[in-house]
């Protein structure tokens, strides 16, 4: 009995660069795609930053008679290196407890207990240059007309309550910061000069920033929109700025 032999033809040289460039060419329409996905993931999760720490500050202020932490503390004389250390504790040192994340000093977070790469609330997932390799920085800021200085500027301490804040829709808290610029505090009179001097509004996530209102909602603002905000130069009392004001 004849037993049939199946046999099967190999690919001939043309068709398997036929094959190469077909997937060559997937690859090239694919990749793009992926990364802006990925991005956006980044922002999200950004985003999703944004809205913890603002939950950690209304817990904060729940606990402390509706007082927003300090954007950073004078009260120790410190320098300005120790503005927002645990010796000065200012805004993120004070919610820090309510995240489970150590703080080591100015400007600088200790490792979870997940190890040096895991993700960290007070680090933007954009942000890849970190300056210490045994540390995460902060790189977000708050709005200091709200939170002011430890001890205030102003006698009227009822700057710093979360309950009286006008229009908490429309004023901001915290805000995407580059990690060059002081972490402590970010405010409408400083903003020109931070934002275009020093690169200080972190418009990392296609052009925009990803910005916390007090209402606990977080959106993006692009650097242009942002300064269109501001009166003028010098003029930090814009209504976009100042949440004890119209």
């Amino acid at each position: 009995m004849k037993t049939s032999k199946s046999h099967r033809r190999a690919f001939t040289l043309i068709e398997l660069l036929v094959v190469i460039s077909i997937v060559s060419l997937l690859i090239s329409i694919l990749l793009p795609a992926l990364g802006k996905a990925r991005a956006s993931a980044r922002s999200i999760q950004c985003a999703s930053n944004l809205r913890q720490m603002g939950i950690s500050t209304v817990t904060y202020t729940g606990d402390y008679k509706q007082y927003i932490p300090f954007a950073l503390d004078l009260t120790s004389g410190a320098t300005f290196g120790g503005y927002c250390t645990t010796r000065s504790p200012g805004w993120y040192v004070r919610i820090a407890d309510y995240l489970k994340i150590d703080v080591v000093d100015y400007w600088r977070l200790g490792p979870t207990s997940a190890g040096l790469q895991a993700p960290c609330l007070m680090t933007c997932p954009e942000k890849t240059d970190i300056t210490y390799p045994n540390v995460r920085p902060v790189n977000y800021a708050p709005n200091a007309h709200s939170a002011k200085y430890a001890p205030a500027v102003s006698s009227d301490f009822r700057q710093g309550r979360i309950d009286q804040i006008l229009k908490p829709t429309e004023k901001i808290w915290l805000l995407d910061m580059n990690s060059g610029i002081d972490p402590s505090r970010f405010t409408a009179d400083n903003f020109d000069d931070a934002a275009l001097n020093y690169g200080g509004f972190s418009a990392n996530h296609n052009g925009v920033a990803n910005v916390l209102y007090f209402d606990g909602h977080a959106n993006n603002l692009s650097l242009d929109r942002a300064i269109s905000l501001i009166p003028g130069p010098g003029h930090w009392d814009g209504p976009f700025w100042k949440p004890f004001g119209e």
